[in-house]
């Protein structure tokens, strides 16, 4: 069950390696940082200089809010 809930969480990581803009920016929560949707999971990242650096998969039951607060200033590498 974990094995199918990894590979279809990477099915949406393909699309964003060669359209880093397609999720919706997050930059009020840290800049650079974006958002796509699984199902009930939201997947945070940064597109990097050739890298998709995934931030964090959070289920929407979560406060994303208040753990991104929890994280460090943005010092420009992930």
């Amino acid at each position: 069950m974990a094995n199918n809930f990894l590979k279809a969480l990477r099915k949406h990581f393909e699309p964003l390696r060669s359209f880093p803009d397609l999720g919706a920016s997050r930059d009020y929560m840290k800049s650079g940082l974006r958002v796509v949707f699984h199902k009930r999971y939201a997947i945070y990242y940064q597109s990097l200089p050739n890298v998709l650096y995934i931030v964090r998969v959070v289920h929407s039951a979560r406060d994303i809010e208040n753990i991104f607060g929890d994280a460090e200033p943005d010092s420009g590498q992930p």
